[in-house]
């Protein structure tokens, strides 16, 4: 993720929380070895449907964050 503007939509239960889509500005500056991310979407996902996932940045710092999705059919 590059420095500047960025929106996150956050949900719960797959609906979208009050003031979802957040602005937020991504400045530098991070630890990522604190971030983790776990649940089931990334124990077993499917193709074409809605995956359910954490990811904790406590005492991670400011910065940025990436997600990328790899598979196969």
């Amino acid at each position: 993720m590059f420095p500047g503007p960025h929106q996150i939509d956050v949900t719960y239960e797959g609906l979208p929380i009050p003031g979802s889509p957040f602005d937020v500005d991504v400045i530098p500056g991070n630890d990522p070895t604190r971030v983790k991310a776990y649940g089931p979407g990334l124990e077993k996902g499917q193709t074409n449907q809605p995956q359910q996932f954490t990811i904790e940045t406590k005492g991670a710092g400011q910065g940025g964050l990436a997600l990328a999705v790899e598979g196969w059919l």
